[in-house]
């Protein structure tokens, strides 16, 4: 994106929804890229399409070719793990206490110091985290991939103090 090679982006996100489903968000965060740094235009506009396109083809291509399979994860499933005490205490609260929590409050040092890129990213998270916490298990953190692809480098402009050049 920042150099300018997003032509790629939605052959990388096709290619990434075969893996996991969340690769969506690499187009959101696209779109944010975008309209942080005031580069929208037709061309980007129709690469971020064909980002959501690839996406969306990929996603129902798999559907219609193994069928619409009925599934036993269900928000309620979800709910039910993540707020049952045994898993809360045992494995989501350290675990997030441990490997997340440090890095959004690091984010939260940089969220002032951060570019719009950083920050509307930033904010974004608090949707994808609650999507997270409808539709997986709060302790499979690898879900929660692409949320750091956010937070590390922000929490690292706090480490470091070096931030990203402001537009």
């Amino acid at each position: 994106m920042v150099y300018g090679k997003d032509i790629y982006l939605p052959v990388l996100i096709g290619v990434a929804t075969l893996n996991r489903e969340q690769m969506v968000y690499l187009a959101f965060l696209y779109a944010i890229y975008l309209v942080s740094q005031r580069q929208m235009n037709v061309r980007k506009l129709t690469i971020l399409i064909s980002c959501f396109a690839a996406w969306l083809v990929v996603f129902m291509g798999v559907r219609l070719y193994f069928g619409f399979k009925p599934s036993n994860f269900t928000w309620t499933l979800h709910l039910r793990h993540n707020l049952g005490i045994g898993n809360l205490t045992k494995k989501i609260i350290p675990l997030w206490i441990a490997e997340v929590a440090p890095c959004v409050a690091l984010c939260v040092l940089a969220f002032k110091k951060s570019n719009r890129f950083f920050q509307l990213s930033f904010l974004s998270l608090a949707l994808y985290a609650a999507m997270f916490f409808l539709n997986g298990n709060m302790w499979e953190l690898a879900k929660f991939l692409p949320a750091f692809l956010v937070m590390i480098p922000m929490a690292l402009q706090t480490l470091t103090g070096e931030f990203a050049k402001r537009i």
